[in-house]
């Protein structure tokens, strides 16, 4: 008997009609499913379309963990509130979809741990080593692509032994000591000693570089804009890392207790107040696809520029509606009528002309590409610049 099979027959055992707690829990996981999916559209948006050409290799992990998070917040939440209605007690999408289903979301969430690890490769590679040449394109693919393999063997053993049992329900029955236990216990071990110690080393590695405070092979202005970019990376990757943590490695160190009990007695004997546990754990596991949504809404200055874009949007029609609508009140004379809708196409035809001004768009769109080709100078051909200024 598995950990989930335990967390099953307790809940099955329960009335049928949703507690209090149930009902929070199903408008939790409905608020992490709809602001997950919103706002991970949003970033894939922002990175895989608005700036498709001008977006740096960092970037694009930031897409790649994008999708992978919103795949999760769908995944994830959905199969919560189908076992939370149903308490455990029913399955309905038959036995392939019970090895399929509810694998999906612990996958994706170990496939965006891999690429939070990659993440964090890339930039003490870049800014560690700037002598040897940074990841390429094709490399960072090819590490996402064995983050997902091993995502997937990972769960090997958990996906084995789910079983629709009759097609009544979706549950997991290993109780074999060397073909799950132990996997199970390994596989937690390793994955999240392994995330945390090349996390904890390479952002040591990275703040120790940072605070050196000459760089050598660049003038005065590349210095302070570099310096600038690397710790912002380093702020974004820190923050990520750190919430990563919060959110996954208690539900982990939850488990790993309750699979430890099965090989060293006395074992863990689930009753309502484990389950509650157990419950609130899986809400900041699920959490975790969406977080980062707003880490890069405070941190990333792309997004926060498009966020401040969207948001005047929203302004500008909120103010023709209201314009709209008092022209549309009985009992105001014309001149105040003209006079509200001089003021409010004022206030738009500025606005307007800020965000559509062409100066405006044309410098802002040089700097972009600007900064994308100095990155890429710096990224490919830190070697020779740096042999220059030594020689």
């Amino acid at each position: 008997m598995n950990f989930s099979s335990e967390t099953n027959n307790v809940t099955s055992s329960l009335s049928n009609s949703l507690s209090t707690l149930d009902e929070a829990l199903v408008g939790l996981f409905s608020l992490i499913f709809c602001v997950g999916v919103i706002g991970n559209s949003f970033v894939i948006y922002v990175f895989g379309a608005k700036y498709k050409d001008l977006r740096s290799k960092q970037e694009i992990l930031i897409l790649l963990l994008a999708v992978v998070d919103f795949i999760a917040s769908i995944a994830n939440p959905a199969l919560f509130i189908y076992y939370t209605v149903t308490k455990y007690g029913r399955w309905d999408f038959s036995e392939a979809g019970c090895k399929i289903f509810p694998t999906i979301g612990p996958v994706a969430t170990s496939w965006s741990q891999g690429i939070i690890l990659i993440m964090a490769l890339d930039r003490d590679r870049a800014i560690v080593t700037p002598l040897k040449n940074s990841f390429s394109s094709k490399t960072m693919y090819k590490a996402v692509a064995v983050a997902l393999l091993l995502s997937m063997l990972s769960y090997f053993d958990y996906t084995w032994y789910l079983t629709s049992h009759g097609q009544k329900t979706c549950q997991g029955y290993g109780d074999h000591l060397f073909t799950y236990i132990i996997p199970r216990i390994c596989s937690l071990l390793i994955s999240d000693i392994l995330f945390l110690i090349i996390f904890v080393a390479t952002i040591t590695r990275v703040y120790l570089i940072l605070r050196r405070k000459d760089v050598m092979g660049f003038d005065e202005v590349t210095k302070k804009y570099r310096k600038e970019k690397n710790r912002r990376a380093m702020r974004l990757l820190l923050t990520m890392g750190t919430v990563f943590a919060f959110c996954i490695y208690p539900r982990d160190l939850y488990q790993l207790s309750y699979h430890v009990s099965l090989v060293i007695p006395p074992k863990m004997v689930f009753d309502q107040k484990l389950l509650n546990i157990n419950a609130a754990l899986k809400v900041f596991h699920t959490a975790n696809s969406c977080v980062n949504v707003f880490i890069y809404a405070f941190i990333h200055p792309k997004m926060k520029l498009e966020i401040k874009r969207l948001s005047r949007r929203l302004t500008l029609c909120t103010r023709k509606k209201i314009s709209s609508e008092i022209k549309r009140k009985p009992g105001l004379t014309s001149k105040t009528i003209r006079s509200a809708t001089e003021n409010t196409r004022i206030r738009s035809s500025t606005e307007n002309t800020i965000l559509g001004s062409p100066t405006i768009s044309k410098m802002a769109l040089n700097l972009t590409v600007f900064t994308k080709n100095n990155d890429d100078v710096f990224e490919n051909n830190n070697t020779r610049f740096t042999t220059t200024s030594v020689t």
